[in-house]
């Protein structure tokens, strides 16, 4: 388990095929946020196996967000941080800082970094219950 052991959250990371970033990942978030992985039908190196925590046979994705949301009730956690095996996380900290102050929200319910078509990021929004949009 991560350090923030109050947080109350857990990051899952979605894998299919993409094993060597998957397990950077979770050595970049582990330290900071109880972290696993879950894969859906890759192809595992028996020397990298222990790193998957849950190897399903291939289950898209919405079979991993099941399972992640299974394991986050499991782990009486209330929030869940589900990141893809194939992005690259430039300051695990800052995001984790920023889930934190979500977190703190009354009500957020949905997180989203925002990015248009031409790739340009816009402000952070967090939903709030009635369907709301507020800036982070």
């Amino acid at each position: 388990m991560g350090l923030h052991v109050n947080m109350n959250l857990v990051a899952v990371i979605a894998n299919h095929n993409c094993n060597l970033n998957a397990i950077a990942l979770k050595k970049a978030l582990l330290p900071l946020v109880d972290t696993i992985i879950i894969d859906s039908g890759s192809t595992i190196d028996d020397s990298i196996a222990g790193y998957f925590d849950i190897q399903l046979d291939n289950v898209f994705y919405s079979g991993i967000l099941n399972r992640a949301h299974d394991e986050m009730k499991s782990r009486r956690c209330s929030h869940l941080l589900l990141i893809n095996s194939d992005v690259l996380i430039a300051d695990p900290g800052r995001l984790i800082d920023r889930i934190q102050t979500v977190m703190k929200i009354t009500g957020a319910q949905l997180y989203s970094p925002s990015v248009d078509d031409k790739s340009h990021n816009h402000n952070h929004m967090v939903r709030k219950s009635g369907g709301d949009w507020h800036n982070v």
